[in-house]
């Protein structure tokens, strides 16, 4: 989706966010735990995560690339670390509201991390319809650029012509030393000097070579989704398959501990929510 436009897709992960925080919050007061699972899911699908990574990579150039994923990383610390002493600050809060269409909103320490989540996410909504705008992919231009001069390269190494070699005048027995010189004649090679640009002219114009030129390889391209499906799948080597089985069993034990905390040491050691956070 991000192929063609970001600003579609972070549009729709605003909304997933909202509505899986929104949707979570509102199992307290249901009593609802396919509710609670279900905005887990919503928030979940809506991260946008990856799409932030492919945003840095096509936009930003090689030379400053390590430094915006290092800032990145740094924010996405940052975030986890003030996550948990947000939660234990909205534990000061209980209380009731009554709100038309939606009924009663419960804000407490269950459902207080929810209610503020969908609030930022709505300001992160309306800030990105009102301000971003599809940015000039340069990293992805510099990347495209380098394999074609790499294409560009292969293709004038390939299509230099053949150099013929001759025995010198000193290999050469009289009678084909006077051969040699008619030959020479009738090639053109009486002018030493010039040997390289009439052997150039002697070319035919199909493989004549102008370097800095533009050279369009004509190849089918399709860029259907299931055609990039494959083409992924069979570049992939077995050490990308397991670096992606281990980053999704690490995010996979993570979220599960993360969900589970509270519960665990609430009902096995008697913890509070402000004791968990």
């Amino acid at each position: 989706w991000s192929n063609k436009s970001y600003r579609s897709p972070l549009l729709a992960s605003g909304v997933l966010l909202i509505a899986g925080n929104i949707l979570y919050s509102s199992a307290y007061c249901q009593g609802s735990i396919v509710m609670a699972l279900c905005g887990r899911f919503l928030t979940g699908l809506g991260g946008p995560r990856s799409m932030n990574r492919r945003y840095i990579a096509d936009t930003t150039p090689l030379a400053y690339r390590t430094a915006a994923n290092a800032a990145f990383g740094t924010a996405t610390a940052l975030g986890a670390a003030v996550g948990p002493a947000f939660a234990v600050l909205l534990s000061n809060f209980d209380f009731e509201l009554n709100l038309p269409l939606y009924g009663t909103l419960y804000f407490n320490a269950m459902t207080g991390p929810g209610y503020l989540m969908s609030v930022l996410w709505s300001i992160y909504l309306t800030l990105t319809i009102c301000l971003f705008r599809e940015p000039v992919r340069s990293g992805l231009i510099e990347q495209v650029e380098k394999e074609r001069q790499i294409e560009l390269t292969n293709s004038n190494l390939q299509s230099l012509p053949t150099i013929q070699t001759y025995p010198s005048e000193y290999e050469m027995s009289p009678l084909e030393r006077r051969d040699s010189t008619f030959t020479n004649y009738e090639r053109g090679d009486s002018n030493q000097s010039n040997n390289v640009l009439d052997d150039c002219g002697a070319c035919p114009v199909e493989n004549r070579i102008e370097f800095g030129s533009d050279i369009e390889h004509s190849k089918p391209k399709n860029e259907s989704f299931w055609y990039q499906i494959r083409f992924v799948a069979r570049h992939m080597t077995p050490a990308v398959h397991l670096c992606m089985f281990l980053i999704f069993s690490k995010q996979f034990t993570v979220e599960n501990l993360i969900s589970g905390a509270s519960m665990v040491t609430k009902n096995r050691y008697d913890w509070e929510l402000k004791q968990v956070g």
